[in-house]
């Protein structure tokens, strides 16, 4: 009697790739933009599929904001959103012009982390098929929500003081992000 058993393979069942998607971007033969959100940090990586193994391109990291002098947090829609504009930044220099993104087995959902993280890399000059409706709101990749919601919490609370330790004010927000972009270009190089 033959077993009906049938094996699924180890990285699908651990969460991580989708081999139906996975080949259908393989065989456009375009760059691939993959975005890993986790519990503290966002990382961004353009890859090119080949045989032997996918090879980067370029790839952004949240701590890499943070040597530049960001004080919010690595994987708020902010700091996604900048990730997102770093990694576009370098993935131009390196000759990047289109990309198409790859979120592996999660659903892609409208306005969250992963899309504002692709607004950035659309903002930093390569080109992603992505709908203009899906995108977040102007004022949440600003921050206007999080110093607003600073704002509702008590001067003695425990993590307003935890965060004013570490340098950051909710009020200050929408203009750290643009003093982010241009310590971003400035690293990165002039854009073009």
């Amino acid at each position: 009697m033959r077993s009906k058993y049938v094996q699924i393979q180890r990285r699908r069942r651990s969460g991580k790739t989708n081999f139906k998607k996975r080949s259908t971007l393989i065989q456009s033969r375009e760059t691939i933009l993959a975005v890993r959100i986790s519990n503290k940090t966002t990382l961004i990586q353009f890859l090119t599929p080949l045989l032997g193994g996918d090879r980067i391109e370029s790839s952004s990291h949240s701590s890499q904001l943070m040597k530049l002098g960001w004080t919010g947090s690595g994987k708020s829609l902010p700091g996604a959103y900048l990730t997102g504009y770093l990694a576009g930044r370098k993935a131009a220099k390196v000759g990047v012009k289109r990309a198409i993104p790859y979120l592996g087995i999660r659903k892609f959902t409208a306005g969250s982390k992963v899309v504002a993280s692709l607004k950035g890399v659309v903002d930093a000059g390569v080109q992603i098929p992505i709908d203009d409706g899906v995108l977040p709101d102007p004022g949440r990749l600003r921050g206007e929500h999080i110093a607003k919601f600073a704002s509702t919490l008590d001067s003695d609370s425990i993590i307003l003081r935890k965060r004013k330790k570490a340098g950051y004010d909710p009020s200050r927000f929408a203009q750290e992000i643009d003093e982010m972009k241009e310590k971003i270009d400035s690293e990165v190089g002039d854009k073009k």
